[in-house]
């Protein structure tokens, strides 16, 4: 709990002060202020006796799944920030609806390219078939 009000601390500082961290910056502590650690930690003590000192200790010391599971949870809470994009493509705006649209697809691409693994890296029978679907089989509209 200490280094998860840290983490707000460090946060707050940013917020008052104007200041845009990095984005290493800004993990390193958006990590632990997502809350997930202090989360984990918290359902040992549902699990009985199988949460020994030992299981405490090893999750307090930031284990890599446990990083890795707390980026997923911290980015899935930024994800969510759709609704930003939602109201900046609600207000007017000198920018036209095209801009605002490229914008808004190519992070489509981005979700599509990593909500089932990383195709983008490793591509697969998934992404050659929407390829080959959108540029080769395409249904022409009429």
């Amino acid at each position: 709990m200490k280094r998860l009000v840290q983490a707000y601390l460090v946060e707050a500082k940013w917020f008052n002060k104007n200041y845009t961290p990095t984005v290493d910056e800004y993990m390193s502590i958006a990590l632990l202020s997502c809350g997930y650690p202090l989360l984990t930690i918290t359902a040992f003590v549902g699990v009985g006796d199988i949460a020994t000192t030992e299981a405490f200790d090893w999750a307090s010391k930031d284990p890599k799944i446990l990083r890795a599971a707390s980026m997923i949870c911290r980015l899935m809470d930024d994800i969510v920030s759709h609704e930003d994009i939602n109201e900046e493509c609600l207000r007017p705006s000198n920018v036209l609806m095209p801009l605002f649209i490229r914008v808004i697809n190519l992070a489509r691409v981005i979700d599509y390219f990593y909500t089932d693994g990383d195709e983008y890296t490793h591509v697969g029978e998934l992404m050659k078939s929407s390829i080959k679907s959108m540029l080769i089989d395409y249904v022409k509209i009429l």
